[in-house]
C-alpha cells in the first residue's frame, strides 16, 4: 500500500472508469462533481482518481469552482445535481507524482472522496 504524503483528494471513480477510456474523459470524471468541505478546498493541491483502489490519475488543482462553472464535454448534469458541489481545473501532476502514486494500491476506504494532509 502506498502512503500518501502531499495535500491530496481521493475520489472514487468505480462507477464511471472504464479501461482504455481517453485522458479527456478521465479528466472529465475525476474533476467534478463533488459534494466537499469547502473549507479544505484551498488546502487540496492534488485529486487523485481511483478505481478499485488503484491510482488511475493525478492532477494537479490550479483552482476549484463551484459545479457547473465549466463545460463537461462527455458528461451531461442536471442543474439540481450541481447545488452545493465543486469541481476543479488542473493539469495532470508532475512526471515525479505520476512516478510516485499513478497506478499503485494505496488504502481502501468506504467512502468516495477521502482526504489527506489536508
Amino acid at each position: 500500500m502506498q502512503t500518501i504524503d502531499e495535500p491530496v483528494l481521493v475520489v472514487k471513480v468505480n462507477r464511471t472508469y472504464r479501461e482504455g477510456m481517453s485522458a479527456e474523459e478521465l479528466y472529465e470524471i475525476v474533476r467534478g462533481i463533488w459534494k466537499l468541505d469547502k473549507s479544505k478546498l484551498d488546502k487540496i493541491q492534488y485529486v487523485f482518481g481511483v478505481h478499485n483502489g488503484i491510482v488511475k490519475a493525478i492532477y494537479e488543482v490550479a483552482h476549484w469552482n463551484d459545479a457547473g462553472a465549466t463545460t463537461y464535454k462527455f458528461r451531461q448534469h442536471k442543474p439540481e445535481t450541481l447545488k452545493a458541489r465543486s469541481e476543479f481545473v488542473g493539469k495532470p501532476a508532475s512526471e515525479e507524482m505520476q512516478a510516485k502514486y499513478l497506478g499503485k494500491r494505496i488504502e481502501p476506504t468506504y467512502q468516495t472522496m477521502n482526504y489527506y494532509n489536508c
